[in-house]
């Protein structure tokens, strides 16, 4: 986050930071002018040299970040080495102190909240959360009737200020989710045995993702209307053959698909049945023989989750890594219900980031003599955008406890929510692009990326249209279509 998406206590901190920078370059040429010129142009340089790093480190990614930052951290102990030899070590050490501090700082800063969590703090993150999983393992199989809330309570209790940070990074949010949701299957389908692997592996090492293979060239979410016959069946499929299952066919479109570990696989295993009697689900280990990673599609939003492609070909695995047979979408519907409640509140995170860095712009750029919050075009567009949050929230809240309660109307009320914020959202972040002007198209200033993150949600968890097929044949059983096949 840089000066105009930031809040007003990080832009203090970074201009303290960059005073006591100035400071630190002052107190060099002073003091080096006193001994001789020829020390002033050293200052001088290594100031322009480090402003010029900083200023890389902060705009650019990849190899030229880490360049940027040795150049920073290296110029001052050039200039210690050289005052050392003209009797001003003191001088040197105490500026570039300074200067290494007023760095820190103004990085801290400007990165907002995810830059406090690289390294270790990304490690650490994981293994909080693994925590928070496996200390409620033995209540995961059962959160589609009951805890769903509480237990998201608790975990926003126990992380802090952790939530903060899916506002701005909602990939990151979607391959915590993937891997709640696969933690879900394994506790309450898997045996025991592969439990006991797994688990231990997901706690130990915080970069172990995984990710659930359903969607196919061919079919995702249309395969979730109410039509249930053999034409409809997934391509890819499972034969049992000397006491392996032989896995072919191809998944696209996978979240944490690129990278995970441990897969979830659904596929065919009865031609002659609709898919919610002839589809199983496996438990596919990333380095098993026939199991390939084709490629990592690029996204316009989402980006951290590695949305992946993958091939099996005479992939074969051991029998018991079945995890249910013929009615594995039946069984997977103990996540079905609180994923869309997950899905819409990833979704109303990024609303509410929109909003607070919008509303901080508002207050404080200058247009036309005055603020912009003033001008009333202005005005408008933030209290609807302030509305919509509102109104996704509530319905969230409801639908959340509808969950929480196995009310009757629960799958028609996660439906409406998932359409809901995804829609009013979408809108929301639009209005925040809008409301930066030209700021808004920039991608150092972040705005934009909310925007794209919200575009794809209209697609998670099933499309927008699929998704109110499924109302419209919940609220009107008797008369709404099939929309799909005869009727």
């Amino acid at each position: 986050m840089n000066g105009l998406t930031s809040t007003p206590a990080q832009r203090w901190l970074a201009r303290l930071s960059f005073a006591l920078a100035g400071l630190a370059i002052v107190i060099l040429l002073v003091v080096a002018g006193l001994k001789s010129l020829a020390m002033v142009a050293v200052g001088l340089a290594a100031a322009v040299v480090s402003l010029a790093a900083a200023y890389v480190f902060l705009s650019r990614r990849g190899i030229w970040r880490w360049l940027s930052l040795a150049v920073f951290v290296l110029a001052p102990i050039a200039v210690i080495i050289v005052y050392a030899f003209r009797d001003l070590l003191w001088v040197a050490v105490l500026s570039a102190a300074v200067w290494l501090v007023a760095g820190v700082t103004a990085r801290r800063a400007l990165a907002g909240p995810w830059g406090q969590l690289t390294g270790f703090g990304r490690a650490a993150l994981m293994r909080r959360l693994g925590d928070l999983i496996a200390r409620d393992a033995d209540r995961l199989a059962e959160i589609e009737t009951r805890d769903t809330g509480k237990l998201l309570r608790e975990m926003r209790g126990q992380l802090g200020s952790i939530p903060e940070w899916f506002y701005y990074f909602s990939g990151l949010a979607d391959k915590l989710v993937q891997n709640w949701k696969i933690s879900v299957l394994l506790r309450s389908l898997a045996p025991r045995a592969l439990q006991d692997i797994w688990f231990p592996r997901y706690m130990a090492d915080p970069q172990f993702l995984m990710a659930h293979c359903l969607t196919e060239p061919r079919g995702a979410s249309d395969r979730w209307l109410p039509y249930n016959v053999p034409e409809a069946n997934m391509d890819t499929t499972a034969v049992h053959a000397d006491g392996h299952w032989i896995i072919d066919g191809r998944k696209q479109f996978i979240s944490n698909g690129y990278d995970a570990s441990l897969y979830v696989v659904y596929a065919n295993t009865d031609r002659s049945a609709g898919m919610l009697q002839g589809t199983s689900s496996f438990l596919v280990p990333r380095d098993t023989p026939g199991l390939q990673v084709t490629r990592c599609n690029e996204t316009i939003g989402g980006r951290f989750m590695n949305n992946g492609e993958i091939v099996f070909e005479d992939c074969r695995v051991p029998e018991d890594h079945l995890l249910a047979h013929g009615d594995a979408l039946g069984q997977a519907g103990v996540y079905f219900r609180p994923g869309k409640i997950i899905q819409a509140a990833k979704n109303l995170g990024i609303g509410i980031a929109a909003f607070d860095d919008t509303a901080a712009f508002v207050q404080q750029r200058v247009q036309g003599g005055r603020i912009l919050i003033k001008h009333q075009a202005v005005a408008v567009r933030v209290a609807a955008m302030a509305t919509k949050l509102e109104a996704v929230s509530t319905l969230l809240r409801y639908a959340a406890l509808a969950v929480d309660e196995n009310s009757p109307d629960a799958t028609r009320l996660c439906d409406m929510v998932k359409v809901f914020a995804s829609q009013e959202i979408l809108q929301v972040c639009q209005h925040a692009v809008e409301l930066h002007g030209g700021y808004g198209a920039m991608l150092e200033v972040g705005v934009e990326k909310y925007f794209r993150d919200a575009a794809v949600y209209l697609h998670m968890d099933a499309t927008v249209d699929v998704s109110n097929f499924k109302i419209a044949k919940a609220l009107f059983p008797g008369t709404a279509g099939a929309y799909a096949g005869p009727e």
